[in-house]
């Protein structure tokens, strides 16, 4: 017998063969308004084969192309491959390599020559001869200062602005006290050492000037500052002078009278490096003697014990050349004396030389 389909029966048969429904599942979706005979149920092969056959060709194949058709691996590769070549050009902009340029820049090089600038402080080279250090009590820094606070100022006939006495009416009233000299030396050699005073009446007859240089001679000068005119000037002698030496010249009041402290110079007269012991140290070493001048085989100077000047330049291995009437404090007078002169002046002007 014939099976009567209708075509919603062949759709579900369709859709139960793609399902793996059995046979009876394709049967029975026939709508209930259809006879099918049951004895010929068990013989749906007929229609199911020729649906299967359609359902089960070969479409599946035909769809994995889809997959293939995707390509991806053509995209990522599209994508990726460029990329990582073109990457690189940070390499390509070598600016690193091109800032050693501050090693071009040899600034320390050319800053050397400051060891030259420093060298300058050779002053000595050529010697100043003539070079003239002021110290005094208007001049700030200048080297002068005092031991005690019994020093007052006055301005009548001073060598400068104003100069210093010892007075009474300051610090303790005893008019005691020292007053110091001592510039800073720019060069080596021997300087001409002059101190000035005010002259009155009313001054010490007996004040005690020393120099001392820097061979350790310390020499004593004793200056009766009643004598003079105004402003008076005296002649301490010659002294070698080192740079960062100690040279220096000191007032000392110790006697009550009143001691009067000005401006004191310091005369380059000649370089000389060395630290030779002064040809005239013998003469410098004695305090009754007042070494004036030097040189390298001379001295001159003032004798204040009566001793005369053939002893005078003994002390200093030398003889007499010249001499001349003379008061403390280098102060030579006019008018020769035979050296052998036996006058019986307590001071005279020696000049000596060696024999």
């Amino acid at each position: 017998m014939w099976v009567r389909t209708s075509s919603l029966g062949r759709n579900l048969a369709l859709a139960c063969a793609l399902a793996g429904c059995g046979d009876s599942e394709v049967l029975s979706g026939a709508p209930p308004d259809e006879d099918v005979p049951v004895a010929d149920r068990a013989r749906p092969i007929t229609v199911a084969p020729d649906v299967i056959t359609a359902i089960d060709a070969p479409e599946a194949p035909d769809a994995t192309p889809a997959i293939d058709a995707l390509e991806a691996p053509d995209v990522i590769t599209a994508i990726d491959a460029p990329a990582p070549p073109d990457a690189p050009a940070p390499p390509d902009v070598p600016a690193p390599p091109d800032v050693p340029a501050p090693p071009d820049v040899p600034a320390p090089p050319d800053a050397a020559p400051s060891p030259d600038v420093i060298a300058a402080p050779d002053v000595t080279a050529p010697c100043p001869v003539g070079q003239t250090l002021t110290v005094d009590n208007d001049i700030a820094g200048s080297g002068y200062r005092e031991e005690s606070a019994n020093w007052a100022s006055w301005a009548t006939d001073a060598c400068r602005t104003t100069y210093r006495y010892l007075s009474r009416t300051v610090g303790d009233g005893s008019r005691r006290g020292r007053a110091i000299w001592q510039p800073t030396f720019r060069a080596t050699g021997f300087y001409r050492v002059t101190t000035s005073y005010r002259q009155s009446t009313n001054r010490t007859d007996n004040a005690d000037y020393y120099l001392e240089d820097d061979r350790g001679t310390r020499r004593h000068v004793d200056v009766n500052q009643q004598m003079g005119s105004g402003c008076t000037r005296v002649d301490l002698g010659l002294a070698w002078c080192r740079v960062g030496g100690a040279c220096r010249v000191v007032l000392i009041g110790d006697d009550g009278q009143s001691d009067s402290a000005d401006e004191t110079t310091f005369r380059l007269e000649r370089c000389d490096g060395s630290v030779a012991v002064s040809p005239c140290a013998g003469i410098a070493a004695r305090p009754a003697y007042e070494l004036c001048g030097e040189t390298a085989t001379t001295c001159s100077g003032v004798f204040t014990d009566g001793s005369g000047c053939a002893a005078f330049c003994a002390a200093a291995g030398m003889v007499c050349t010249a001499r001349f009437g003379a008061g403390p404090g280098c102060m030579r007078e006019a008018g020769a004396i035979a050296c052998n002169a036996s006058n019986g002046h307590l001071s005279d002007w020696c000049e000596c030389a060696r024999r």
